[in-house]
C-alpha cells in the first residue's frame, strides 16, 4: 500500500512539472508572437474611406525610402538595440516590418480616423521599435507640410 502512495505522489510531481513546462512554454510562446506597435496620425474625419485609404497609400509609398528608415534608425539608435550589424541592416529590417494603415484614434471625444503608422516585432523589440515609429511620425508630419514631389 506505501508503495503505491509513493508511486502517485512521484506521478502527480511529474505531471506538475510536465504542468508548468507547458505553462511555460504558452507564456514563451505568447512572448516572442509579433505584434505591432504604432504612432497614431489623427485625420480628417469628413474623409470617405476611399480618400482615408489615398492618404495612407501616399504616406507608405513616402515612408517606404531607406535613406529615410536608415536616418531614423540612426536618430533613435535601432541599430544597437537590435544588435544590428549597420544602419543599412536596421533600414532593411524596419522596411521589412513597416506597416501604414487606416484605423482609429480613442480620444475624449471618441473614435477618430487615424493613420497607425508602426512596426511589426516581439515583445523585446517593442522599445526601439516604438522609438522608431514615433521619429517616422515626426518626419511624415515634416513631409505632409511639404508639397508632394511629382
Amino acid at each position: 500500500m506505501q508503495r503505491w502512495m509513493m508511486a502517485a505522489v512521484i506521478g502527480l510531481v511529474v505531471l506538475g512539472f510536465a504542468a508548468a513546462g507547458a505553462g511555460y512554454a504558452w507564456w514563451n510562446a505568447r512572448q516572442n508572437a509579433e505584434a505591432p506597435v504604432w504612432s497614431l496620425l489623427p485625420i480628417n474625419p469628413e474623409l470617405s474611406a476611399s480618400q482615408r485609404e489615398e492618404v495612407a497609400d501616399e504616406i507608405r509609398r513616402r515612408v517606404s525610402d531607406r535613406e529615410l528608415l536608415a536616418t531614423v534608425a540612426k536618430e533613435r539608435n535601432v541599430t544597437s538595440s537590435l544588435k544590428l550589424g549597420s544602419d543599412d541592416a536596421a533600414a532593411d529590417l524596419l522596411l521589412e516590418r513597416l506597416f501604414v494603415r487606416v484605423g482609429e484614434a480613442e480620444t475624449g471625444m471618441g473614435p477618430t480616423p487615424a493613420i497607425l503608422i508602426g512596426f511589426n516585432g516581439t515583445r523585446r523589440e517593442f522599445k526601439p521599435l516604438g522609438a522608431a515609429s514615433t521619429a517616422l511620425l515626426q518626419h511624415v508630419t515634416g513631409m505632409l507640410a511639404q508639397p508632394p514631389e511629382s
